[in-house]
């Protein structure tokens, strides 16, 4: 059994909006106990703080699910005109005053995705503790995915999305690429054994978490494979030279082959952003198509009557007569929401993010300025998930 000492400290304002973009169509997506049975599985928790401004509505929905798990919320007026309210600030403050009075804690748990955090987590780590950032893969920076102890994909722990399902009966020449996925695990394991301390097999259990310690991000359910077993057997008379059974605690082990034994091959990088930018974004390639989007939703929303996103993919869908799919539309639609390009009608109406009626803010004054803050949204996922990618190469990828 794990006897760590936990403490949970959620940005919930941060998560509550990046769970309505991840799961449109749900009310309440942001689920409260597969991310407490995490926890659970780390140790025993003890402290459990949220921090929100509780008046607005995205988050006062959760205010009784939050009382029955026996959170702290803590309030936090906006105090800006951009809506920020100090969240980040006083999480921050909290934590390293509980790490001061409560030396017993020795794991902590940050959901949030700011960059921000980024000096807290390495105060946290140099004093000997465990940091585990939970978020939303398109809302966290690799940056900080890269310097926690280990990063938890909220949609690994919260299910599988609308988009994900849609893109199944799609056919799987529409999905990721799998090869491209496996062979950025292969690299990682490649990594380990460059470094390895001894040549004899290594038990499954004790592989992982050394992979875990190279990427904290790493996770073989985001590579497509449903078990940590299944992916290491996917590099069986590759990398990996034989599974067995250990003989003394008959657990699966890997014996690994040497460096001078293995084939190498990279990763292009353009194949790898291309794959995410074209199917998991569904960016369109053909720049008319994109003209024809902001067209056709510039027209639907120029008149400022509210509409719901729902209605918006389906217009578009209508009349561009299919030639584009829904999908595709509403990636393009979501990529706007956040008050970027259209904002709530009203701010307490209550329902799935699908249903909200929207209406067009007034900055947006031609076909031409969708497109554009479109492009900027499309950049700034790209550059989060992949911060070392080159301008040249967004560019033509973009173009």
């Amino acid at each position: 059994m794990n006897n760590n000492n936990v403490a949970i400290y959620l940005d919930f304002e941060n998560l509550a909006i990046s769970a309505e973009q991840t799961y449109p169509s749900r009310e309440k997506p942001l689920l409260l106990r597969p991310i407490l049975d995490f926890a659970t599985s780390l140790g025993n928790i003890c402290i459990k703080k949220s921090y929100a401004d509780w008046s607005q509505e995205i988050v006062h929905q959760y205010e009784r699910k939050l009382v029955k798990h026996g959170f702290e919320m803590r309030h936090l007026p906006q105090t800006s005109s951009q809506g920020k309210n100090g969240a980040d600030l006083q999480l921050a403050i909290d934590l390293l005053e509980d790490m001061q009075l409560f030396p017993i804690i020795d794991v902590f748990i940050l959901g949030s995705g700011d960059t921000d955090f980024i000096p807290l987590i390495r105060r946290v780590l140099s004093r000997g503790k465990r940091v585990y950032v939970i978020g939303f893969d398109n809302s966290v920076g690799t940056v900080i995915k890269e310097n926690c102890t280990e990063y938890k994909s909220l949609e690994e722990l919260l299910g599988i999305d609308e988009d994900v399902a849609e893109d199944a009966e799609l056919g799987a020449n529409q999905r990721l690429d799998e090869n491209i996925n496996k062979l950025s695990g292969r690299e990682l394991l490649i990594r380990f054994i460059k470094n390895r301390p001894f040549e004899d097999p290594i038990l499954l259990s004790q592989l992982k978490p050394q992979l875990v310690r190279l990427q904290p991000s790493f996770s073989e359910k985001q590579l497509g494979f449903s078990s940590f077993k299944q992916f290491i057997e996917s590099l069986e008379g590759d990398v990996v030279e034989k599974i067995e059974a250990d003989p003394e605690t008959g657990h699966p082990q890997a014996y690994l082959k040497d460096l001078t034994e293995i084939e190498n091959v990279g990763i292009d990088k353009s194949l790898q952003i291309g794959d995410f930018l074209y199917k998991a974004l569904r960016y369109p390639k053909d720049p008319t198509v994109r003209d024809e989007l902001s067209e056709k939703l510039y027209t639907l929303l120029s008149s400022k009557q509210p509409v719901s996103m729902h209605d918006m993919v389906d217009h578009i869908f209508e009349k561009t007569n299919g030639t584009i799919p829904k999908i595709a539309i509403r990636k393009f639609v979501f990529a706007l929401g956040q008050g970027r390009a259209f904002h709530y009608a009203d701010r307490d109406y209550s329902g799935s993010l699908l249903s909200r009626p929207q209406v067009l803010n007034d900055s947006i004054q031609a076909p031409d300025d969708i497109k554009k803050i479109y492009l900027e949204r499309v950049i700034e996922v790209i550059e989060r998930k992949y911060s070392d990618i080159e301008n040249e190469l967004l560019k033509s990828l973009l173009n």
